[in-house]
C-alpha cells in the first residue's frame, strides 16, 4: 500500500483507524510508550481460516462470589505483553478475594477501561496452553454497588484476548499473583483454524 495519512497524538491503549487503502484499514496505537502500526486486512489469512471459538459449557459452579477488597489508592502495576519488548502499565483498584477447593484466592482486579463501575481480571490457570489460550485470559465483573463489598465471578464468561487469534496483538498478561494452579473450567477455549494446505513441492507435469 501506498499514501500519506497525519495522525495526532495518540494515547496509551487508544486504537485509531482513521486511514484506509482500499479494504485494508490502517490502525495507530500506542502500548507501553511504543508508537504501534497495524494493518487490518480482511482478507489476511488468519481471518479466513478461522473456524470458532469452542467455550465450556455453562455450569453454573463458576458463578462464584467474591469480596472486593480496595486499595487505600488505585496504584501503577506493570505487566508484561505477548509481545517482546512492551510493558504496559494498569490501574490497579484492588482485589477480588474467593475460595475455591478450600483455599482462599486473590486476585488483583484492574480498572476497565471504557467500562465504567467494571473491573477487569487477567488470570491463567492449569487449563492454559492445554484447553485455553497459554497466555491469558480476562473476566470483566461489575465492581459493588455503593456500600457493599460483594462481587460476583461467572468465570463461564473469561473470554480471549486479541492475542489468542493473531501474534500481533501486544496484549497485556496476567500478573503474577493471577496465575493460578488450578483448572478453570470455564470460558473460552484456544480458537480453532483451518490449517494451511500443505506444501507437497510436486510441480504439475509439463
Amino acid at each position: 500500500m501506498t499514501g500519506r495519512h497525519v495522525f495526532g497524538p495518540v494515547r496509551e491503549r487508544e486504537f485509531r483507524r482513521a486511514a484506509s487503502f482500499g479494504d485494508v484499514v490502517v490502525e495507530l496505537s500506542r502500548r507501553g510508550g511504543h508508537d504501534l502500526l497495524r494493518s487490518l486486512d480482511p482478507r489476511h489469512p488468519l481471518r479466513e481460516t478461522y473456524v470458532r471459538t469452542p467455550a465450556f459449557d455453562y455450569d453454573p459452579a463458576w458463578v462464584i462470589p467474591a469480596e472486593f477488597a480496595p486499595y487505600s489508592a488505585p496504584r501503577p502495576i506493570e505487566v508484561a505483553a505477548a509481545v517482546d519488548g512492551i510493558v504496559h502499565t494498569h490501574e490497579a483498584i484492588g482485589e477480588a478475594v474467593f475460595a475455591l477447593d478450600g483455599a482462599e484466592l486473590r486476585l488483583i482486579l484492574l480498572r476497565a477501561e471504557h467500562l465504567a463501575g467494571a473491573g477487569l481480571i487477567l488470570f491463567t490457570d492449569a487449563t492454559s496452553g492445554v484447553t485455553t489460550y497459554r497466555a491469558s485470559r480476562r473476566l470483566i465483573t461489575p465492581l459493588p454497588v455503593p456500600g457493599s463489598m460483594q462481587l460476583v465471578l461467572d468465570f463461564n464468561r473469561a473470554g480471549n484476548l486479541q492475542c489468542a487469534y493473531t501474534p500481533y496483538a501486544p496484549c497485556p498478561l496476567a500478573p503474577p499473583q493471577n496465575r493460578l494452579t488450578i483448572p478453570i473450567e470455564a470460558g473460552e477455549q484456544i480458537p480453532t483454524f483451518r490449517p494451511e494446505p500443505a506444501e507437497t513441492g510436486e510441480h504439475p507435469a509439463s
